[in-house]
C-alpha cells in the first residue's frame, strides 16, 4: 500500500490530479491519497485501487463535477 499526500506543503502534491498522475494506468497496488483540508476545484479521472481520504475534521465529499 502506498500513501500520497495533497497539501500546501512543498514536499507534497499540490493537487489531487498531480497525485493521481503519479499512479500508473496499470496500477494494481492499493494507493491512499490523503488530502489536506481545503476546497479543491478539480476534475480528475477515477482509477482503480485508489482511496481518497480527507485529513482533518471535515469530510471529503467528491461531487460528480469533480470526477470524469
Amino acid at each position: 500500500q502506498k500513501i500520497l499526500h495533497v497539501s500546501d506543503n512543498p514536499e507534497h502534491f499540490s493537487s489531487i490530479g498531480s497525485a493521481l498522475a503519479q499512479i500508473p494506468a496499470n496500477n494494481t497496488t492499493p494507493v491512499i491519497i490523503e488530502i489536506a483540508p481545503g476546497i479543491y476545484h478539480e476534475k480528475y479521472h477515477k482509477k482503480p485501487y485508489i482511496t481518497l481520504r480527507g485529513m482533518g475534521k471535515a469530510v471529503l465529499t467528491p461531487s460528480s463535477a469533480m470526477m470524469i
